[in-house]
């Protein structure tokens, strides 16, 4: 049966998402519709393809996965339909695309409407593509092929001789603070040296554990999560609230 997962920052307070999975489902009754996030912060497309890069995997190969983050209409930056890793992507061209995926698209359409000016281009525009590549329809059917999409550059982690610089990415629903720095690079530095790990205002660590639970609890914990991504958290409370910690604020690694 077809997949189709959707990742908004439309809330869950409102009427928003119950009307997409209806026009899904009059379009296409046997879809499976798979709620990625609905909380993503408004307009955030860095958190949103955060999100879809760690999820997009884990489905079979031809789900459609929609973005509604930051999609109002505008002629500078149009609709797209991109097919990348045998999966396809539906939503504005604001680089949210370049965000998530690794490698260059196959194939990518400017998703063609009679309306230029949709007032909730999800439901208005993204489920009839969602719904059309789900049927197994062409993305060269949805409009023009291209080429072109907008770049954005992903906040990467620095590493020179003793020190590797991070950044906060994304702060999930426990308050654990989510880094760029990746398993690889604490590896390729690490070497058995000692080390610290400074996160602001006058917190640092100097261990990495392998679960939370390693720690007691309330205490600050460090661990590399499913994704490799180096984490900050405190066992069993939020360590975005009780840290201080916010997304893009500093982590740096000093090995001695």
């Amino acid at each position: 049966m077809p997949v189709i997962t959707l990742t908004t920052d439309l809330g869950l307070k409102d009427h928003y998402v119950a009307a997409i999975k209806g026009a899904v489902y009059s379009l296409l009754p046997n879809a499976i519709i798979v709620d990625i996030s609905h909380q993503v912060i408004k307009f955030d497309t860095g958190s949103a393809a955060f999100l879809i890069k760690n999820a997009f995997r884990s489905f079979p190969e031809g789900s459609v996965h929609i973005i509604g983050v930051n999609d109002e209409a505008s002629l500078e930056f149009p609709f797209l339909a991109v097919q990348a890793e045998n999966h396809f992507f539906i939503g504005k061209d604001n680089g949210v695309f370049s965000l998530i995926l690794e490698s260059i698209p196959s194939k990518i359409a400017v998703i063609e409407t009679e309306n230029k000016f949709p007032k909730f281009p999800v439901k208005e525009i993204f489920v009839n593509a969602a719904c059309h590549l789900a049927k197994g329809g062409r993305i060269e059917d949805l409009g023009r092929e291209t080429d072109k999409y907008e770049q954005k550059m992903e906040l990467m982690a620095f590493v020179e001789k003793d020190t590797i610089r991070g950044a906060i990415i994304y702060i999930d629903s426990y308050g654990n603070a989510i880094t760029n720095i990746k398993r690889e690079h604490f590896a390729k530095m690490a070497e058995n040296r000692p080390f610290l790990i400074d996160f602001g205002m006058n917190h640092t660590i100097n261990t990495i554990s392998e679960t939370y639970s390693q720690i007691p609890e309330g205490d600050i914990v460090a661990v590399f999560n499913s994704s490799g991504n180096l984490e900050i958290a405190i066992n069993k409370g939020p360590a975005d609230t009780l840290l201080g910690l916010k997304q893009r604020s500093t982590i740096r690694i000093e090995f001695q």
